[in-house]
């Protein structure tokens, strides 16, 4: 298969181009969406999540590089308890997701 060198395909991108898909519910989202100073990267994820609204889910997609960063993002707002607890329940659930092994 053949493509234009600026317009690769999933199959000619690196592992960390592929999009990864993490689905969360509007709390979390609300909790996502109220963080003040996402990466740019991060935000624009949460931005642009699909919003099932049959389930009242959320769908975000990103390359590796991007869930990388919403999990620095988070570890620093869980860390540092920027937000209220009632949040920060919702946040350390989706770190939990992206890091099962991780501390919070």
């Amino acid at each position: 298969m053949q493509t234009h060198p600026q317009n690769p395909t999933i199959e000619d991108r690196s592992d960390s181009e592929k999009n990864e898909t993490l689905v969360i519910t509007r709390a979390e989202y609300n909790a996502l969406d109220l963080i003040y100073g996402l990466s740019p990267l991060v935000h624009s994820m949460v931005m642009l999540a699909e919003n099932d609204s049959q389930s009242g889910r959320f769908t975000l997609k990103g390359s590796s590089e991007t869930f990388e960063a919403l999990q620095r993002d988070l570890s620093e707002e869980i860390y540092s308890e920027l937000s209220p607890r009632t949040r920060l329940n919702s946040l350390r659930k989706i770190y939990r997701r992206l890091s099962p092994d991780g501390e919070f």
